[in-house]
């Protein structure tokens, strides 16, 4: 059916086809002509894009360069801060053993307990001699006023 219909209608869809659809695909080609780029175009465009990119890696191979250098200033920087800090180390370390002896050589608890009791026991001694020296004098002081006495009564007056 659909066959016969065109069979008898053919003129017509022929001159539809050709006032309608051909003016329509003329206008697309020809836009599409417009719209695609030249040769020459091409060249500029690939042109333009490879300096952009020469000048991004430009840039990029400059910055890495600039960071590189940062970085190897701060490594320097902190090179310095840790042979800095070795040498303070190793100075307080000294000081730290330094200590330690010292430290190794003050008396221990048990010896000063011993110092302590040696040290009531003389004062215990030193007391006895203390009674001893003050019973001395007191035997000294009473001859002499014994031979003082005896003195004055033997001068004849």
């Amino acid at each position: 059916m659909m066959l016969q219909m065109l069979k008898e209608y053919w003129p017509i869809v022929a001159f539809v086809l050709m006032v309608l659809v051909l003016p329509f695909i003329k206008w697309v080609v020809g836009q599409l002509r417009k719209g695609l780029a030249s040769h020459d175009d091409l060249q500029a465009v690939r042109a333009d894009a490879a300096e952009r990119i020469a000048a991004q890696a430009k840039a990029s191979a400059d910055a890495a360069l600039a960071l590189e250098v940062r970085l190897n200033n701060r490594f320097d920087v902190l090179t310095e801060w840790v042979a800095a800090h070795n040498v303070t180390h190793a100075h307080l370390q000294g000081q730290i053993e330094q200590v330690r002896l010292i430290i190794d050589q003050l008396p221990k608890s048990d010896q000063i307990t011993r110092m302590l009791l040696l040290a009531e026991e003389t004062r215990g001694d030193v007391k006895a001699v203390q009674k001893t020296v003050e019973y001395i004098g007191e035997q000294v002081a009473r001859h002499e006023s014994i031979f003082a006495n005896a003195a004055t009564r033997k001068v004849p007056a």
